[in-house]
This record gives structure tokens, sequence and C-alpha cells, in this order.
């Protein structure tokens, strides 16, 4: 759920008048078209598995998890080569990070059970 973050600080860089400003996804249009699309479905693929994460949470069911867990954390990878590729240095770091905290709290997770 924390990958809302990747779509409204201002991450991204915009150049305007020779300037460069950094904006937020919605505000985003220095990169292409497949760029920007790929970094909707991405995000936006992140934070319904958060969600659908916190629904079988609620729901106790243990092997749904374990599974959103696995395709999470995956395509969390997944989006840090991206971003990485596409060489968005402020989304990077954040994805990084976001990445870092969920790699700990899995390792939590794993340890107390």
């Amino acid at each position: 759920m924390m990958n809302i973050t990747l779509i409204i600080l201002p991450l991204y860089p915009n150049l305007i008048d020779g300037y460069i400003y950094s904006v937020n996804l919605f505000a985003y249009t220095q990169t292409t078209s497949f760029n920007r699309m790929v970094y909707w479905v991405l995000f936006v693929a992140l934070i319904v598995i958060g969600g659908l994460k916190v629904v079988l949470n609620q729901m106790r069911i243990e092997r749904g998890r374990e599974i959103i867990t696995a395709i999470s954390t995956g395509l969390s990878i997944i989006t840090v080569l991206f971003l990485g590729m596409t060489r968005e240095a402020y989304a990077i770091t954040m994805a990084f990070l976001l990445l870092i905290l969920k790699s700990i709290l899995i390792f939590k997770n794993f340890r107390r059970n």
C-alpha cells in the first residue's frame, strides 16, 4: 500500500524552459508513453496486491497470503529493475527503500513463525 507514494510524490524530472522541476506521475511528460504506461501498471498492480493482502489478512487465509507475498516481492523487484533501466533516480530510490522495508517485514514475520 505504500507504493502509492511512487505516484503522488514529485519523484520525476520535468524540463520546463530549461529548468528541471520535480513532478508527480500525473504530470510527468518527459518520457515515452510506453514507460508511463508501464509505471502506472506496475504501481497500480502493487497497490491492488497490497489491498488484497490486507483483505486476506482479515479473512485469515494463510495460503493466499503466502502467494500474494511472493507475487508482491517479485513485482517490487521488477519495479526497481524497470525504474533503474529508465534511469529514474528518485523513483528508483523510493522503490528500493520500499523493497528493503518489505524484505525486513517479511524476514521478521518469518523469524516469528
